[in-house]
């Protein structure tokens, strides 16, 4: 014998309110991490793009003075692509020339980068 069963109708139809309240909370944690993050990888593209445009100002620096030749590669300073750097010469042969320069950070205090070059006087362009 078969018996049949009525469907159980205990549970109510939808969404209790506190269902819906865990989900809000959830969906709001997870858009908050969202923004977060893309608000964070902002900053660090934009401090990247300060270090591009340093490292490609250090490097139009180095060019140049490697462009002087040997004898003519003496300490200094100058400002390239509004980046201000300085490089110190020590050493005969070879030269070792030392270029520092200077770059803002959007982390903190300004930072320096270095950039060093040994340059022999059987070395030319």
């Amino acid at each position: 014998m078969i018996e049949a069963r009525a469907p159980l109708r205990n549970r109510s139809d939808g969404f209790s309110l506190v269902e819906i309240l865990v989900a809000i909370i959830i969906l709001s944690g997870s858009l908050l991490g969202l923004v977060a993050g893309t608000f964070q990888a902002a900053r660090y593209l934009g401090d990247g793009k300060h270090q591009l445009t340093t490292w490609a100002a250090m490097q139009t620096q180095m060019e140049q003075l490697a462009s002087q030749g040997y004898a003519g590669v003496t300490s200094g300073s100058a400002t390239v692509d509004g980046h201000p750097m300085s490089w110190d010469v020590s050493g005969v042969d070879p030269k070792i020339v030392v270029l520092v320069a200077e770059r803002r950070s959007r982390f903190g205090p300004a930072v320096l980068d270095s950039l060093v070059m040994h340059f022999s006087a059987a070395d030319t362009l």
